[in-house]
């Protein structure tokens, strides 16, 4: 638990491990099965980092439906 409460000081004042902190925290958050704080923090870093393409892409693909990739007829 400590680790946790230092991801989220550095996901919250950081500098230069802000955006890694709050990426962990999301993936975190979905393993914790709490999807909303992790499109929260995704959510975040889009805006935040507008020219990382990785951040926009996680949040699509937590934004996609779950039965969309096995159902294709």
């Amino acid at each position: 638990m400590a680790g946790m409460e230092q991801l989220r000081r550095a996901a919250a004042r950081g500098h230069y491990l802000m955006p890694f902190a709050k990426m962990l925290l999301a993936l975190a958050a979905l393993r914790e099965k709490q999807p909303a704080l992790a499109r929260s923090l995704l959510i975040e870093l889009t805006r935040e980092f507008p020219g990382q393409p990785l951040f926009a892409r996680e949040l699509a693909l937590l934004n996609k439906p779950r039965g969309s990739l096995a159902s294709s007829p």
